[in-house]
Formats: structure tokens, sequence, C-alpha cells
């Protein structure tokens, strides 16, 4: 019996060559170098480069991002592709220069093939393009694993389906040869810090789940069993998903159950390696702050710079709650050094005349600002305030649903990407027109 289809020829650190590409998302260097290769097979070197850039400038176009002149941009196909081709070259010498090379490559292959122009954001008058293209940028799990085509992450999807028909008794946590040196001489740490966390109330469900998989992907055991959950629901505004996946991946990794690409395979094992020693303080209002502090000082000399430099640029974004206001929240930190809290009532930039208000909204004596740090524990004011704050809400609940939302709807509008593209134009041109619900706007433009 003939199949209407055959696999694909394997290509060295690629996986197979790509005859389109679909989505909304800019391209990775990966599809790019995919698809030139695909062409490469019928046309000259140039011409699959002239050809893969009138592919790629039609996802920048749709972004309405500025970009460089075409004969740069072929230029860097071209690039792309000689680098491969190099490493193709020395593949049969398996020593450790040429190994490095090849987690080099497979690192940098998922970045975006970044063709915009060398001023883009002066040049881009729509705020929300500016804010994609800074998007497309960055992200520590696109650094790792890449970029996806559509709504859906492939991994995750294929991990999904696949999941019944794996053996789960026997979950593979990280082995000391496989674990990176920062994460290996912090386990013991992070597996104590994640059995005391285990032991708190938490917000949902699913942060005891990731502090569960945590614990077990560096050979610990929960005090409830090595218990493993079918993968969710997974939508891209949940980061806490895409950590709770790339586990499970990483755990039943064995590639005689699922299979997977050499670049997806090192990018899951990098995510993992960072996301496990990173996120577990993110609920607590009070530590918050001093622990985005050391988690920005760890990145500075996080061996893994493309990993570092992506969360760093998307962390920045997120920095907006270290306000003036809020800049009194270090003060009910139980893990902060006294000598540390002194320091900062003493800074003038600091404790501003915007603090006070932080008191006034929670309905807090302010006049707590003046206690001294070692007297805090034994003043019944403090202790209150103390208590009131920690129970603030950090989880963003809302935001991730709203977002959810939003581009299920998006969905259920078509599914055609040309079509939901055409139809955004639409809405903008209508708000552009119409700014406002004013009778006279109206009229003015009927």
């Amino acid at each position: 019996m003939a199949f209407a289809t055959r696999a694909k020829t394997s290509v060295y650190l690629l996986g197979s060559v790509e005859p389109t590409i679909i989505g909304s998302m800019l391209l990775s260097r990966k599809q790019v170098l995919k698809y030139y290769l695909h062409l490469n097979l019928k046309m000259t070197t140039k011409e699959a480069a002239a050809e893969t850039v009138k592919l790629v400038s039609v996802f920048w176009d749709r972004a309405r991002i500025p970009m460089q002149k075409a004969q740069r941009a072929r230029q860097n196909v071209m690039g792309l592709h000689e680098n491969w081709k190099g490493l193709k070259k020395s593949k049969k010498r398996r020593t450790e220069t040429q190994h490095k090379k090849e987690e080099d490559f497979l690192q940098a292959i998922n970045r975006l093939f970044d063709i915009a122009h060398e001023d883009p954001m002066s040049m881009i008058k729509i705020a929300e393009d500016w804010e994609f293209l800074r998007a497309q940028r960055q992200e520590a799990f696109t650094a790792c694993v890449g970029p996806s085509s559509g709504p859906d992450i492939t991994i995750f999807k294929r991990f999904q389906a696949n999941w019944k028909y794996l053996d789960r008794s026997v979950p593979e946590p990280f082995p000391d040869k496989d674990m990176p040196p920062h994460l290996l001489g912090r386990r013991d740490d992070l597996m104590a810090e994640f059995s005391r966390l285990l032991k708190e109330q938490q917000p949902r469900e699913d942060y005891r789940e990731l502090l569960e998989l945590s614990l077990i992907v560096l050979g610990g055991q929960p005090s409830r069993g090595i218990r493993i959950l079918h993968p969710g629901a997974l939508h891209r505004a949940c980061w806490m998903s895409k950590i709770i996946y790339a586990i499970k991946i990483y755990l039943f990794r064995d590639p005689e159950q699922f299979r997977r690409t050499a670049g997806e395979k090192s990018g899951i094992r990098r995510f993992v390696a960072f996301t496990v020693s990173s996120w577990f303080r993110a609920t607590s209002p009070t530590a918050g702050p001093a622990r985005d502090l050391q988690l920005l000082k760890m990145l500075v000399s996080y061996p893994d710079m493309a990993v570092a430099m992506a969360t760093a640029t998307v962390f920045g974004r997120h920095l907006w709650y270290l306000s003036e206001r809020l800049a009194a929240l270090p003060f009910f930190d139980d893990h902060l050094a006294i000598e540390t809290k002194r320091g900062m009532k003493t800074v003038a930039s600091f404790v501003t005349s915007a603090m006070p208000s932080f008191f006034e909204i929670l309905g807090l004596d302010a006049g707590l600002l003046a206690v001294d740090p070692t007297a805090s524990p034994d003043n019944a004011g403090y202790t209150a305030a103390a208590s009131c704050v920690k129970e603030l809400r950090t989880v963003n609940d809302f935001a991730e649903r709203g977002v959810s939302l939003m581009q299920d709807f998006n969905l259920a509008l078509t599914k055609n990407e040309e079509q939901r593209q055409f139809l955004l134009q639409v809405v903008e041109e209508h708000r552009r027109k119409y700014p406002n619900v004013r009778k006279s706007t109206v009229t003015a433009n009927g």
C-alpha cells in the first residue's frame, strides 16, 4: 500500500528543510535557514537568498516594522548558511571544539532573524508596533527553544498528544553530569527552599505543582510522593505553564518515548536549568523587590548569555511596580538584613514624599517608618501592618485571563492569518476615524 506522504529528509542540526513558512510571528534564524535550504535544492545561492528575503519581508511588512536594505538582508541569509555549512563540513570531528561550536549554533539558531532597520524605534510611529518588535527580540523560552509559527507552542502540543503513550513510572531528574555548575552548586539549598514552600499555602494549585516538579527534577521527592499530572491547558499569556510543560518534557526525555530535535533537546534543558532556580519567590510582595534585584545581578554573570539577555530585557518591562510608593514593601521583608533596612531609611532618594501614601491606601500608620528595624517585631502596629502587606495578591491571574480571552476571541473570528491581519487594520482605521463616541465626530467622518 502506497503512502500519500513521506518522511522529511533529516538535515544536520536542523531536523529537516521547510517548503513554506506560515504564522504571525517574526521568523527565527532556524525557520529562515530551513526555508533557504529547501530553495537552494533547485536554485543558486543568490537566487535562494533573494527568494528567502522576499518571504521574510512579508512578515516584517505585516508587522509594519522598517527593514534594512534587501541586499544586506540577503547577505545575512547567506552568512547564516555559510556558518551552518562550515559546521557541517567538520561534523565528523567529534572534538571538544566542534561540540562547543555546535552547542553555540543550536543556542543562536532559535533567536530572531533580525533584519530591522538600524534605528527602527525612531521610525516606528505606532506604540503597539514598537512593543511587538521588542517582544519578538526577547523572552527566555524563545531564546532557548525558538519561536512558534502559530498560537500554539508546537513541542508542547506534541508532548500533550503523546502523553498517554509515555511510561511515567520513573521520571528522570537532572544527572550531575548534565546539571550546569551554577545549578549544581545551589541544588541542596533550592531543594530545601522548595520543601519549605510546599508546607505553606500556595495562591494557586499550579504553584504547588511547579514547586513539586522543581523538587523532582533536582532529584528530590515531595512529601506527598512523586505525582506527575496530565499536561493541562496552555496559553502564551501564562508563563508558569511553559515552565511546567518544559520540566515534564525534560523528566520524560527518553528518545524512545518522545522524539525531539537536537535543538529542542538543548533548548528545553537550558530553559529548565534557568527557570528552576529563579522563579519560586515571584509570589511574595515583600520579598519581591530584593529577589528581583538578586535576579538582575545573577543575570549579569549567568553563563548562558542568550537566556540572560532575553530575560533581562523582558524583565525590565515589569519593573514598573518599583515606584516611590511601593518602595515601602521591602521594609516588611523578614529576610532583608536589618542594616539594609536602616540604610534604606537614610537614603533621601529612597524614602520620598510619595511613600506615606502607601500606608494611607492600606489604612496603616505611616509613623511605622520611624520605628527602628530591631524593635519592629515587638511593635504591635508593625506586626499588624506586616500581616496586611503580606496578604497583598501578586498573582497575575486577571491579566493572564484577559489576554487569553482576547486571543480566543480573535481565533473565533477567523483562523485565516491573512484575514485576521485585514481585520486588525480595519479596527485600527476605525479607531483613527472615530477616536471617541461624540456625535460631532461621527457626523464629521460620516
